[in-house]
């Protein structure tokens, strides 16, 4: 399949179907592409419309479902075959055709894996990063599998630590099949059941679909959290038969995957932090990061699955005529989604917050807010046996060191003893966080707890995102137009112009930038009721969705384009990439290559440093944009 009809489909299309070329092959690739302009096909219809042998969509597609770049789904057929000759006949022809459909988690694991790497290499260790990093490019990996002699306690180390923090998750046969699939199965059967119980009751239809619907949501829920329970019940154990009982091992013959849920809970850390960290500088960033590490793990889920996935699924089931997503459900979701933000799990006390800071921080505390010790030049007076006891006589060590380094472990419990005078400053700075009225970083709980409410601050991130991606792309002045409207909702350009005090003409440049990118529309204002009469005004109007989806769709193709330009630049030199790849030449460039090859090795580098940095730098405006809703 040639690239540029990936290239046209869809921004999206463009960007997987470039990754899965690099990490896959060009048959993957295709397959991809495919799969996410037709929806959903079969092994034979896959091959007839590529022109591929089946054997090679069949190599492509395992390998696929490996890195949970695509699903499947196998038809159930009935058999009416009652004879016991024909039983082996009968269970021949009991399973229908396999479909196949893309899924987006696969590709995003590729995408963000290098990433992902480095946060638990900071928070775990290199054996838990090189763990990861073994399940991100394997997609499922048993520990018996990655076992050696000398690396067994290691592994099962850190597959503990990050199972423990949810980093990895087991998986059965539900996470190779979609969830449209498990839960139309579910709504068949809820609903033949449902008529079987009520069978020559009256009842409406309206009523019927209604009902059925509820019973197949609570059974669908029940069924997703009993088969991870079941998954993880007796995955971690102590092995009381080895050398060391008090190590808990991990059993071997589980099927691990990466959580990309875990992933976007510590990037929404980081937005919140970072936000934090602009409004109110960098001591409360700090403290505000302490606190929500402290309840990261148990957090609702970014991509708030309750309402994009399974609002969606019961919308779209029954045949009635009220099918559809209503927005009140959406809000009264919210609403009930609002409730559990303080729930007890979430909840922490300052005291937490003070235990998660640095003795760096702890000491930057004291500078943060006024207190009798800082408003004179004076140093705090302390008591005679305190002054007393810290007087020490200098002696010259043997080793030529100086003794004051004896004390660090009473300047270590001197600190410690001085948390209690620093938690009022701590009380007052977590009040700032909760009292900003504009982004409510935090909020109060019960008996002096306070938890985040997220449900409120996804969308703070969307909007703060979104308009620093327009002030930098088009500019400040289109930034400063784009918020009048917005607190105006509908404005007219002739108010405009007295509200942003710019010149009329800079104004409509702006406006026609805005309104190419889809940012802001044009709407008609008619001056009369008859609407016949032609004296109307022009006003504007801000629609955050349409911006947010073109935003999307450029940020995708321009990260497909940073990819497409990597691969062309290895082409491009893969002779001198593969000679400097030999080991007789590996530590020795300088003696083999030639100066105009060490030149243009350098200019390969550069050029991957400042691609990788630039992808970066889109992927942190997609995950915002995408994942926080």
């Amino acid at each position: 399949m040639d690239k540029d009809y990936n290239r046209s489909q869809s921004p999206e299309s463009y960007l997987y179907t470039t990754l899965v070329r690099q990490v896959v092959g060009p048959v993957a690739s295709d397959v991809i592409g495919l799969l996410m302009a037709k929806g959903r096909l079969t092994v034979g219809r896959l091959g007839n419309t590529l022109g591929i042998p089946q054997r090679k969509v069949h190599a492509a597609l395992v390998a696929l479902i490996q890195l949970s770049c695509v699903v499947y789904y196998t038809e159930k057929k009935t058999n009416s075959h009652s004879n016991e000759n024909d039983g082996d006949k009968s269970k021949k022809n009991s399973a229908g055709q396999t479909w196949y459909y893309f899924h987006e988690t696969g590709p995003l694991l590729l995408l963000y894996g290098g990433e992902m790497i480095a946060v638990v290499r900071h928070e775990h260790g290199p054996d838990a990063a090189t763990l990861l990093q073994a399940v991100i490019t394997s997609g499922h990996v048993r520990l018996g599998d990655l076992e050696r002699d000398d690396n067994g306690v290691e592994i099962h180390n850190a597959a503990r630590h990050l199972i423990e923090d949810d980093w990895l998750i087991p998986t059965g046969s539900e996470g190779f099949q979609g969830v449209q699939d498990q839960w139309d199965d579910l709504y068949r059967t809820t609903q033949a059941s449902y008529h079987k119980e009520h069978l020559g009751q009256t009842i409406s239809d309206v009523k019927r679909t209604a009902q059925v619907r509820e019973e197949t949501c609570i059974a669908f829920i029940r069924k997703m959290t009993e088969s991870l329970d079941h998954l993880r019940m007796g995955l971690v154990s102590s092995n009381v038969t080895s050398e060391s009982p008090s190590i808990s091992k991990v059993r071997r013959n589980v099927a691990l995957a990466v959580n990309f849920d875990r992933f976007l809970k510590h990037k929404r850390t980081l937005q919140l932090t970072n936000l934090a960290r602009h409004r109110l500088g960098s001591v409360a960033g700090q403290v505000y990061q302490a606190a929500l590490s402290i309840v990261e793990r148990h957090t609702k889920s970014p991509l708030n699955m309750h309402v994009t996935v399974l609002l969606r699924l019961v919308a779209g089931s029954g045949q009635s005529t009220t099918t559809g997503l209503s927005p009140a459900t959406v809000r009264e979701t919210l609403e009930r989604q609002r409730d559990n933000d303080c729930n007890p799990e979430v909840t922490f006390h300052p005291s937490d917050v003070l235990s998660k800071l640095s003795p760096e921080y702890r000491r930057a505390l004291d500078s943060t807010i006024w207190s009798e010790a800082f408003s004179t030049g004076k140093r705090p007076i302390v008591s005679s046996e305190h002054t007393a006891a810290s007087v020490h006589k200098k002696i010259k060590l043997e080793d030529n060191c100086s003794g004051s380094n004896l004390l660090a472990p009473v300047n270590v419990a001197r600190y410690a003893e001085e948390d209690p005078a620093r938690m009022p400053k701590l009380q007052a700075l977590l009040e700032l966080l909760a009292k900003d009225s504009s982004v409510p970083f935090l909020a109060h709980g019960d008996h002096g707890t306070f938890f985040v409410p997220f449900t409120d601050l996804a969308p703070v991130i969307n909007i703060q995102v979104y308009k620093s991606c327009i002030g930098t792309v088009l500019g400040a002045s289109c930034l400063r137009i784009l918020n009048c409207i917005i607190d105006h909702r509908l404005i007219d350009e002739k108010m405009l112009a007295n509200k942003v005090l710019m010149k009329a003409s800079e104004i409509r440049t702006n406006l026609a930038k805005l309104i190419e990118f889809q940012i802001i529309e044009i709407q008609e204002v008619p001056k009369t009721q008859d609407r016949n009469a032609l004296r109307s005004v022009f006003a504007f109007r801000h629609r955050f969705d349409l911006g947010t989806n073109l935003m999307l769709k450029s940020l995708a193709f321009n990260a497909a384009q940073v990819l497409e330009s990597l691969t062309a630049l290895k082409i491009d030199n893969k002779i001198l990439l593969d000679k400097v790849s030999r080991d007789d030449v590996q530590g020795k460039e300088l003696e083999f290559l030639q100066p105009s090859e060490l030149k243009q090795m350098e200019f390969v580098y550069q050029h991957e440093l400042r691609s990788y940095g630039q992808l970066s730098r889109i992927l942190a405006s997609l995950d915002a944009l995408k994942f926080c809703t």
